[in-house]
C-alpha cells in the first residue's frame, strides 16, 4: 500500500463535521454579538444561542478526534519498541476533564502528541507535516487566553486557526504513517474492530446495567464536570445566587461542587441499578430530593456552624417537595426518552435535556402560581435566566454523551485485547 492508494480508509473519520461546526458556530456567535452592538436583544439572544451549542458540539468532536489519535498512536509506538508518553486513549482523555490537573495535563494530551507523531514517523522513514512543537504552543497560549481583552483575539485564533489546524496534520500524519506500513496488522488497532453499536440503544438503561458493559464511571466523571460547568455558568452570569444564602463565594461554590459529586454519584448508581428504563425517572426524582435536603443541610451549618448537622422536618415545605422530585423527574424522562426514541446521540440528549427543562418549569411556575393564587402565563415567566440554564442542559448533554462514546471506546478495546489474547 502507498500513500496515494484511492482504496485507502482512514481509521480517523473525515473532519469536514468538526470543521463545520467550528465556524459555523463562530460565525453565528459573532452575528449575534453584532446585533447586541446593534440593540436587537431577541436576535442577538437566539443567534448566540445557536452559536454557543454549535461550538459545543465542535469541541465534544475535537476531544473524539484527539481520543481515536492517541488510540492509533499509543499502541503503534509499543509494537516499535518506543514507550508512550500516555498509557491508553481514555487516560489522555479523562484527565483533561480533572480540574486543575488539567491545565499540567493538556502538555501531555495536546502538547505531546506531534512529538508522539515524530517519534513513530521517523521508524517509518516519514517526515511530519506538523512541527514537533506545534502542540506545545497551543498548551501555552491557552494560559494567555486568559489575559483580559488580550485573551479574546488568542481564544479566537486557537478555536478558528490552531485547533483544526493540529487535528488536520495530525490526522494526516498518522494516515501516512498507517500507509507507508504497508501491513495493518492486529497488532496496531487501527484495524476495524468490531463495533458496540451502543447509540442505536432503544433502552437506557442498557447502557448501564448490562454485565457485560460495566458501570460507567466515565459517564460518572462527564456528568460531574458537566454539573460543574453548570454551575459555573450560571455562577457568572446569575452571581445573586450566593447573596441568596448570605455566604461567601467560596463557600457556595464548594458546597455546591460536593452536592454535584453525589449527584454525578447517584446518578450511575440509579442508572446501574435499575432494571427498567421507565422506572429510572422515579428514583431520579426521589434522589434529586434527597439531595436537596442534603444541600439544605449543609447551607444551614454553614451559616450557623452552632448548629447540629442534622435533619430537621422545619425543613420539608411540601411545594419544595413537589418541585424538587419533579425537577429530578423529569431530567431523567428528557435523557431516557431522547434514547427511546432516537438513541444515546449527541443532538438526542441535547433535545431530551432542554426540553426536560421547560417542562420542569412549565411545571413548577404552575404549581407556584396555584399555590399562591397568582396568574399563570407562559409569556410572563420564560427571561433571560432561561437561556443561561438551557445553555447549561446542553453542556452537561454534551458531556454525558463524550462519557459514552470513552466507556464504550474503551470496552472495544478491553474486548479486543482479549480475543487477540485468545487468538
Amino acid at each position: 500500500m502507498n500513500e496515494t492508494s484511492s482504496d485507502f480508509n482512514s481509521p480517523f473519520g473525515k473532519l469536514t463535521t468538526y470543521y463545520k461546526l467550528v465556524y459555523f458556530g463562530a460565525g453565528i456567535l459573532s452575528l449575534g454579538i453584532i446585533f447586541i452592538a446593534a440593540e436587537v436583544e431577541v436576535a442577538a439572544i437566539i443567534f448566540i444561542f445557536i452559536g454557543i451549542v454549535l461550538l459545543i458540539a465542535a469541541l465534544v468532536f475535537f476531544y473524539i478526534f484527539l481520543y481515536r489519535l492517541w488510540k492509533f498512536l499509543i499502541p503503534a509506538l509499543i509494537s516499535e519498541g518506543l514507550k508512550p508518553s500516555i498509557n491508553t486513549p481514555a487516560e489522555a482523555i479523562g484527565f483533561m476533564f480533572i480540574p486543575v490537573f488539567n491545565f499540567y495535563w493538556m502538555f501531555k494530551a495536546i502538547g505531546g502528541l506531534p512529538k508522539e507523531i515524530h517519534n513513530l514517523a521517523r521508524t517509518k522513514n516519514i517526515q511530519p507535516l506538523i512541527s514537533a512543537q506545534f502542540g506545545i504552543i497551543i498548551c501555552v497560549l491557552v494560559f494567555l487566553s486568559f489575559i483580559p481583552y488580550l485573551g479574546i483575539l488568542i481564544s479566537a485564533v486557537l478555536l478558528l486557526v490552531l485547533h483544526p489546524m493540529l487535528l488536520r496534520d495530525c490526522v494526516k500524519d498518522c494516515e501516512r504513517i498507517i500507509a507507508a506500513s504497508d501491513v495493518q496488522n492486529e497488532s496496531i488497532s487501527y484495524k476495524p474492530l468490531p463495533k458496540i453499536d451502543w447509540e442505536s440503544f432503544k433502552e437506557y438503561s442498557d447502557l448501564f446495567n448490562k454485565k457485560e458493559y460495566g458501570i460507567n464511571y466515565f459517564v460518572g466523571i462527564t456528568f460531574f464536570v458537566g454539573l460543574v460547568i453548570s454551575r459555573l455558568i450560571r455562577f457568572s452570569w446569575l452571581d445573586s445566587y450566593y447573596d441568596y444564602y448570605y455566604l461567601p463565594e467560596f463557600d457556595f461554590m464548594l458546597i455546591g461542587f460536593s452536592i454535584d459529586l453525589v449527584f454525578a454519584g447517584i446518578f450511575v448508581l440509579i442508572s446501574h441499578l435499575v432494571k427498567q428504563s421507565w422506572f429510572l425517572p422515579i428514583f431520579g426524582g426521589a434522589a434529586y430530593f434527597l439531595i436537596s435536603i442534603l444541600h439544605t443541610v449543609i447551607i444551614q451549618k454553614t451559616m450557623d456552624p452552632t448548629s447540629s448537622l442534622i435533619f430537621s422536618f422545619e425543613l420539608i415545605d411540601p411545594i419544595k417537595i413537589i418541585t424538587d422530585f419533579i425537577y429530578g423527574f423529569t431530567f431523567f424522562v428528557g435523557i431516557v426518552f431522547a434514547v427511546y426514541m432516537w438513541g444515546a446521540k449527541i443532538w438526542s440528549l441535547m433535545i431530551g435535556l432542554s426540553a426536560s427543562y421547560l417542562i420542569n418549569k412549565i411545571i413548577r411556575e404552575g404549581i407556584y402560581s396555584i399555590s399562591s393564587s397568582s396568574e399563570f402565563g407562559i409569556d410572563t415567566f420564560f427571561h433571560g435566566t432561561d437561556l443561561i440554564n438551557i445553555i447549561a442542559k446542553l453542556v452537561m448533554a454534551a458531556l454525558i454523551y463524550f462519557g459514552f462514546y470513552l466507556h464504550f471506546e474503551k470496552l472495544i478495546g478491553s474486548q479486543n485485547l482479549i480475543l487477540g489474547k485468545e487468538g
